[in-house]
């Protein structure tokens, strides 16, 4: 009989028999023989009624911390102590009263997810002048072209070569620029960019001097040297910045592209007539050499050091933001992981114990991920064949392409549309031109806060947000320049007021893409999001480049505007309806 007590009682052997066994199944039965017990206490245990057994703590769920060996060995003598205590007390004064359970050990407090912290802001601050100057840059040449042709007499389809000559190597750099940008450095090769376009730019005029073929090499290089601009920037706001700004980090940014545009269309005539069209190009080409002492001093190799997310925070934030960590440190996660999965299974978890997550990596271990970015595999082990057929990167290269026809022709085509149809010469034709581009500023950082604003209250899912913007943003541009081309239909008919209204309206409502197929990329990989960009922005420009050049071969064979017009509203409906169709913002490649 007292070895059947001794069996039942509280803390039995190591195995559990009878009743004990049915305890061991339930989680109450401790897996640990419990400390000797004194002799005394024994003795008092053998005449005092079997205690019912005392469930132990529950093993650490799936993802807690574990309680250091030597805290639960102190936990087991203190509970054995406690027993034995109250079997003496007990003896001689009736049945002990039932020990309490005894309480689980509390949990380690669990690891905040970390967020980047506010260091981004130079980051995406400065990116967003670099791309303004690269706008000015390139769009000094849409308004000194028109003296530039005076002064060498060059047709139409001329200057449509000199304009598609940038493209050609702004394509060429998109291609690889994604890949150096994840595999050396995001502001590495961001700066050394901003450099290379800026000499081109400055050596301009001197090229246009010496002859055609050599402006147009010049033109070539200078594109290369800005192609890798925007490449650069999805790894930056990818790992600068938190998940729940990136889309308004972005559309911050394009628009600093667009405003760029307009300080060269208001300044360039001004710097014309003051100075000549060669200071256009000296003045704007020395704007990045200025640029590139802020970034090398106010902007960090790596992103900054991450700051703590409150145990509030949403879990879909912390889900994006273990999205968006660096590969580095989700391998270290998959070495968490791969601890965590030794632990008993969540079947055998007590419901009481909160599961904690991770805790943070030390900073030592955080120094090597911030160190490489993305770690890509080699350029061969690109999974390229998966890109080229998925659903959703064909409908983001379906909707950039559309993008890059009608951006690039009002770009390079918008000041001489002006003047050839209502007259006005350099300076007002390029005046005119800002209008478009400064509402555009305004829509494209709205739309940016819109999406977020959208998809972060959950009225709608990011899939749907990128649709409705990029179907609002292509569908309308169209619209206005079919009516456009319609106008011109009737000579005479268009007023100047009617032609600069519709030409902003085109532009404005096409800013709503920054939100919709320009901000995708995010969504469907992390450490791919840089090359997909490039990707996909060398073949917007490779059909921005054909669109410019067809332009003037059309205008110099017939002068129709209006077919310009409608071609553009065809390209930007074809992409509407391939993005639709096929778009998704869920993660596609990691």
């Amino acid at each position: 009989m007292a070895a059947a007590r001794w069996r039942s009682g509280s803390g039995g052997p190591a195995r559990c028999g009878g009743a004990g066994a049915a305890a061991r199944r339930a989680g109450a039965c401790g897996p640990r023989r419990p400390a000797r017990q004194p002799l005394l206490a024994l003795a008092g245990k053998l005449d005092a009624p079997a205690e019912p057994a005392v469930p132990q703590p529950a093993p650490a769920p799936h993802g807690a911390a574990r309680t250091p060996l030597p805290a639960a060995a102190a936990a087991g003598a203190a509970s054995a102590a406690a027993a034995a205590a109250a079997a003496v007390a007990g003896n001689g004064a009736g049945p002990a009263p039932a020990a309490p359970p005894a309480a689980p050990p509390a949990p380690a407090a669990p690891g905040a997810a970390a967020a980047p912290s506010t260091g981004w802001y130079a980051a995406v601050g400065l990116s967003a002048v670099a791309a303004l100057i690269c706008s000015v840059d390139r769009a000094a040449i849409s308004v000194a072209i028109l003296p530039m042709s005076e002064q060498y007499g060059w047709s139409d389809g001329t200057k449509g070569a000199i304009n598609s000559a940038f493209y050609i190597g702004y394509t060429l750099t998109n291609l690889v620029g994604g890949y150096l940008a994840s595999s050396l450095s995001a502001k590495g090769v961001l700066g050394a960019g901003v450099v290379v376009w800026s000499a081109f730019t400055i050596s301009t005029p001197a090229a246009a001097g010496a002859g055609l073929p050599l402006l147009l090499a010049n033109r070539a290089m200078m594109g290369a040297g800005e192609g890798v601009t925007f490449p650069c920037v999805q790894n930056i706001v990818k790992f600068w910045c938190p998940p729940d700004v990136r889309t308004r980090a972005l559309t911050l940014i394009y628009s600093g592209g667009q405003l760029g545009t307009i300080v060269a269309l208001v300044t360039a005539p001004l710097i014309i007539n003051a100075f000549g069209w060669p200071a256009v190009f000296e003045i704007f080409g020395s704007l990045g050499l200025v640029w590139i002492v802020f970034w090398q001093r106010l902007v960090s190799d790596t992103p900054p050091p991450p700051a703590p997310l409150g145990p509030a925070a949403p879990a879909k934030q912390q889900q994006q933001l273990a999205q968006g960590a660096p590969p580095a440190a989700a391998a270290a996660g998959g070495a968490v992981a791969q601890q965590q999965s030794q632990q008993p299974p969540q079947s055998q978890q007590s419901p009481q114990v909160q599961q904690p997550g991770p805790p943070p990596l030390p900073a030592a271990a955080a120094a090597p991920q911030q160190a490489s970015l993305t770690a890509l595999p080699r350029l061969r082990d690109i999974p390229w064949r998966s890109f080229f057929t998925n659903r959703a990167f064909l409908a983001i290269m379906m909707a950039h392409s559309a993008f890059g026809v009608g951006h690039y022709v009002c770009l390079s085509w918008l000041p001489t549309y002006y003047n050839q149809e209502f007259g006005v010469d350099v300076q007002q034709s390029a005046l005119l031109s800002v209008l478009p581009w400064f509402v555009t500023v305004l829509v494209s950082n709205s739309s940016g806060w819109v999406a977020d604003w959208l998809a972060n209250s959950g009225r709608l899912s990011m899939t749907n947000t990128r649709k409705l913007m990029q179907t609002a943003g292509a569908v309308g541009p169209a619209l206005c320049l079919l009516y456009l081309a319609l106008a011109h239909e009737d000579p005479g008919e268009l007023q100047m007021g009617e032609a600069v209204g519709l030409m902003t309206a085109t532009l404005s409502l096409g800013g709503l893409q920054s939100a919709g197929f320009a901000s995708n990329h995010q969504d469907l990989a992390s450490r791919y999001a840089a090359v997909l960009f490039g990707i996909t922005n060398a073949l917007s420009s490779l059909m921005g480049t054909l669109s410019v050049y067809a332009t003037g071969l059309v205008l110099d064979a017939s002068g129709s505007w209006e077919l310009v017009f409608e071609g553009v509203a065809v390209c930007y409906l074809l992409g509407a309806v391939g993005y639709a169709a096929l778009a998704s913002a869920e993660p596609q490649f990691e």
